[in-house]
């Protein structure tokens, strides 16, 4: 389902959730934070990004371009083809800390809406005419709340393709689906970029220890808690104002 299963359950309380909901944030950051770092590394040892640079600057507007459409299309795949952090941290190499962070951002909501369109054109409103309770919630909650558990949703889970199609599904306004996503997705696609500049510095371990790194890993940990506060919170008044 695009909720997370920690929200889906009725039984579930609130204090449940939000522990259920830290455990898997801690593990998320765990799982980001090694991934820029590993790709920090490989970068210090194997990429002359000076000349890579140059030899991006030399193609011109074409090269941000075909940034913008490589993660849009990467938005639309059904397999793992470059996590959104490994796209990140190549933009990041290509164009810069900014301009990298913010090509994916556009090419990550371009994507993002391109499967919504597909999904809400070819299938349309299937949530809102399935029986199983899960479903129903679902379409409930994202019809009620669209604008909030979207942005919930991308603070937490990133560029979830299932999560794009699945989006076109329900009976969350168009508007409110492109607004969260690009909400929800620019402040954890900045701070991703600034990460992996840190830990390009020579001394990566210093770097990593200093208090820029610091900040920013608060902050990433703070975005992920936020979307799973904004999630739980969603969902909750939503059943506080359901008929009983």
């Amino acid at each position: 389902m695009l909720l997370p299963r920690w929200l889906e359950s009725d039984a579930a309380s609130p204090k449940a959730a939000v522990v259920a909901a830290a455990v898997r944030v801690l593990a998320a950051v765990v799982a980001a934070i090694s991934a820029l770092v590993a790709a920090g590394l490989a970068v210090q040892r194997y990429v002359d990004v000076d000349a890579l640079r140059s030899l991006v600057a030399s193609a011109g507007p074409l090269a941000p371009a075909a940034a913008v459409v490589a993660v849009a299309v990467r938005s639309l795949l059904f397999i793992p083809v470059l996590p959104l952090p490994v796209l990140v941290a190549i933009a990041v190499l290509l164009f810069g800390t900014v301009a990298g962070a913010a090509y994916v951002l556009v090419g990550a909501v371009l994507g993002a809406t391109v499967a919504f369109a597909l999904a809400r054109t070819f299938v349309g409103r299937v949530c809102a005419r399935i029986p199983a309770a899960s479903v129903r919630r679902l379409d409930q909650v994202l019809n009620a709340n669209g604008l909030a558990a979207i942005i919930g949703l991308r603070l937490m889970f990133t560029g979830s393709v299932l999560l794009n199609f699945g989006s076109g599904l329900t009976s969350m306004a168009a508007r409110d689906y492109v607004v969260g996503t690009a909400v929800g997705l620019a402040p954890k696609v900045f701070v991703a970029a600034y990460l992996f500049a840190l830990v390009r510095e020579p001394d990566i371990w210093a770097a990593l220890v200093a208090a820029p790194t610091a900040a920013l890993l608060a902050l990433f940990l703070a975005i992920k808690v936020a979307g799973a506060a904004l999630l739980v919170w969603t969902l909750y008044s939503v059943r506080r104002a359901a008929p009983a």
